[in-house]
């Protein structure tokens, strides 16, 4: 194994940096691809299972693309009730955990 010089690290963390930096910038752009990319991934097994079933590759991306479509769905009105009722069970006992705060912590603080 090869060591590198101090130098040759300096270079490899600066093109580290670099590309952490562009990739922070183009997040917005990339990231629709890499989700494409994550169901692509996913689905295709499950394409390929119906192609062996008999079912053309087009009808077999359109019964996944709609299986995974009723799943998130589901997922979605599973999920947003049980958000909403957690964010007003917060937005009711937020001024109960702000005044144990001020009337315990704070005085704490005042006297370290």
């Amino acid at each position: 194994m090869t060591q590198l010089d101090d130098s040759q690290k300096w270079f490899w963390l600066a093109i580290l940096l670099i590309t952490g930096w562009l990739f922070y910038l183009l997040a917005p752009i990339l990231t629709p691809f890499f989700i494409a990319g994550l169901l692509a991934y996913l689905g295709d097994p499950l394409v390929d299972r119906l192609e062996a079933w008999g079912i053309s590759r087009t009808m077999s991306v359109i019964i996944v693309f709609v299986g995974m479509s009723l799943i998130l769905v589901l997922m979605l009105l599973l999920l947003v009730p049980l958000l909403q009722q957690q964010i007003a069970l917060l937005v009711r006992v937020l001024p109960d955990y702000i005044a144990y705060l001020a009337n315990n912590f704070v005085p704490w603080l005042e006297k370290t």
